[in-house]
């Protein structure tokens, strides 16, 4: 996801501030696993997965449209949709990587 930012940083020219900030809340909402938890423990690992895999590609899909038609006003979107993004990718990890170990250790278990 780092690279796929650097890249857009680079093609559209857009300074470091927001995307210091943009990091900023993607690594700390994917620190936040108190709703991938409570997912993981009424759903399945496979449907948690599942739908934090979802919740990725619509925070990259959000990213992409929002950068490729507003790039020469890229600052003056509203924090509420960064956030938003960053919420979406952040929790969307999250799930993945809680699913994954859920997974883990059901397989290990007798």
């Amino acid at each position: 996801m780092c690279r796929y930012f650097d890249f857009i940083k680079e093609k559209y020219k857009i300074k470091d501030d927001i995307f210091q900030w943009f990091d900023f809340m993607l690594s700390a909402c994917s620190l936040f696993g108190i709703l991938p938890g409570l997912l993981l423990k009424w759903l399945a690992p496979k449907k948690t997965a599942i739908i934090g895999g979802i919740l990725i590609t619509l925070g990259q899909m959000l990213t992409a449209m929002m950068v490729s038609s507003e790039h020469e006003k890229i600052r003056d979107n509203p924090s509420w949709i960064l956030g938003t993004i960053c919420a979406l990718s952040g929790q969307g990890a999250c799930m993945i990587l809680l699913a994954s170990l859920q997974a883990l250790m059901n397989m290990m278990t007798i």
